[in-house]
């Protein structure tokens, strides 16, 4: 599973590009922009969290911990 920190992160999309299967995308929430993760589809294979250059990304593994 993959967290996102709403406080680092600032929407720039390098973590939507590199998803082979566009689990992460940037949707809207009350009008403020989002990342959004699909944990059904997301393979966990931690391409969005390498790129992103503001470190808002990080992978969890399964339990939560």
């Amino acid at each position: 599973m993959i967290a996102v920190n709403d406080q680092r992160c600032e929407h720039c999309g390098a973590c939507t590009s590199v998803c082979p299967t566009k689990s992460v995308q940037i949707g809207l929430d009350g009008g403020d922009l989002c990342l959004n993760i699909n944990s059904d589809s997301c393979n966990n294979c931690g391409r969005c969290v390498k790129i992103c250059p503001l470190r808002a990304l990080s992978s969890l593994k399964k339990g939560g911990s």
